[in-house]
């Protein structure tokens, strides 16, 4: 239908909530003025504005720094901001002349620390392995107390240990278990034990109630030992006396657990159920063929696992190692990620519709590197990956309609069109398709990202 301009310019007679041109009589309908309050952030539902925060939270290299401006635009929107914007701290706050705010300490959930607890000037700039230092004295003059923060935030969930070269010492690490109401303890890669003092005979804390722990050591750290010639052996026999003495303990309230292979304890691990894990992910490289052959009685031990990731790895010996047996359970994994797969692995016979996200795929470093490095000569390790048929195999094994992320790293053989075919129908809801395709004519050819490109 066509429209005049000059019809829209009739005169309008108003009401309520209605109007009507006065030549045509057509009604005009708009909403009442007193909705309009309704949508401001003021008038907003509390559950509705914190669900709102918390996605600003999340963006993308935010850190929160959105919600700042926010915050001051109101009293009530500064109240709702307050357990946001105060999370997570930094630590040495308990160091002198420094103490936060009584103000911000209810919000306070987690602590990210990154202090050193050794004479660090002792290292030098030496890359060599060092034996124990000693400990700085906390009664020295401008040295912080490790530990005060828990005084000034009894709230805290979560403790971060971001850089503290050389390790955390058994002392601080008590008294982080000590706090009752710690239930995630993490360690990133320039917080590893390196050059940290042995445990002294004492065992884990009794009001340990850890349901998270997390120890990430530098995906690098095996290929830089050879290099710069470090004794491996030592530093992965002192980080074992300590997981040793942690990890064992959480076996019946663990639900999310991110360990190195190399050293986690998984002799002591498989003695125990291990009844509310949720979230496994090992890293790092099989040392020897017995870590490799004791992960399907480890997994036999945690039937209710969500998230699976094991991005190891093989030892030169045993390439190609099967991570389950027959009667483990993976009905209920949503998650699956596993570095240089067994296409006969019982673990894909066992995946069900609840699988949203799978990656077939090398470990770390990625394979470029290692080809490129000759890492695996090196190391006498061994990194086999699957071929188009083979990584077909494994996709018909089972049937998961409601994937939607897939990450595949294979070499391709005469399979890979039917591979490709087989993705697109028995994938219907797929969003995220990443391949990595390494055409393995010579050993550091680098992969052909035209052939991606041009089919998919």
């Amino acid at each position: 239908m066509d429209c005049n301009l000059g019809q829209l310019s009739a005169p309008l007679h108003a009401t309520s909530g209605e109007a009507t041109l006065a030549d045509t009589g057509v009604p005009i309908l708009r909403e009442p003025q007193h909705h309009a309050a309704g949508f401001t952030l003021e008038t907003l539902d509390t559950d509705v504005m914190c669900c709102i925060l918390e996605e600003v939270v999340l963006l993308p290299g935010n850190r929160g720094a959105s919600l700042k401006p926010l915050s001051l635009t109101s009293r009530r929107i500064r109240s709702l901001c307050m357990p946001f914007l105060f999370r997570t701290c930094w630590g040495h706050c308990s160091s002198i002349g420094i103490v936060p705010p009584t103000a911000i300490r209810p919000y306070v959930k987690q602590i990210l620390f990154a202090l050193a607890f050794y004479n660090l000037e002792e290292l030098g700039s030496s890359k060599a392995i060092h034996p124990p230092l000693p400990l700085i004295d906390p009664f020295r003059e401008n040295r912080p107390v490790f530990g005060k923060e828990f005084e000034y935030f009894p709230s805290i969930r979560s403790v971060i240990f971001e850089h503290a070269k050389g390790g955390v010492p058994w002392a601080a690490l008590e008294r982080c278990l000590s706090h009752p109401q710690l239930e995630t303890l993490s360690f990133k890669q320039h917080a590893t034990w390196i050059c940290a003092p042995p445990i002294p005979h004492s065992p884990l804390a009794s009001a340990c109630r850890l349901t998270s722990f997390h120890y990430i050591p530098w995906e690098w750290r095996g290929y830089e030992g050879f290099d710069w010639k470090m004794d491996m052996q030592r530093i992965y026999s002192l980080e074992s006396t300590y997981l040793h003495a942690i990890v064992p303990g959480l076996s019946s309230i663990a639900k999310h657990l991110t360990l190195p292979v190399e050293t986690a304890p998984l002799r002591e691990m498989v003695a125990a159920d291990w009844p509310n894990m949720n979230t496994l992910s090992l890293l790092g490289r099989y040392l020897n063929t017995e870590q490799s052959r004791t992960m399907p009685l480890l997994l036999d031990r945690m039937q209710n696992l969500r998230s699976l990731s094991v991005l190891t790895v093989q030892f030169e010996d045993d390439p190609r190692p099967v991570l389950t047996t027959d009667s483990f359970n993976g009905s209920g994994l949503q998650s699956l990620t596993i570095a240089y797969p067994n296409p006969h692995d019982p673990i894909f016979r066992s995946l069900s519709e609840n699988l949203t996200s799978l990656s077939l795929r090398d470990s770390l470093p990625r394979r470029y590197f290692v080809l490129h490095h000759h890492l695996d000569k090196k190391l006498h390790q061994a990194s086999p990956l699957p071929s188009s048929s083979e990584c077909l195999t494994m996709l018909q094994a089972f049937s998961a309609p409601r994937l939607d992320t897939l990450e595949l790293v294979y070499a391709p053989d005469d399979a890979e069109y039917e591979l490709l075919g087989h993705i697109a129908r028995a994938f219907p809801l797929l969003e995220t398709l990443e391949l990595h395709r390494y055409s393995g004519l010579k050993p550091d050819e680098p992969p052909d990202p035209f052939y991606v490109r041009t089919y998919i």
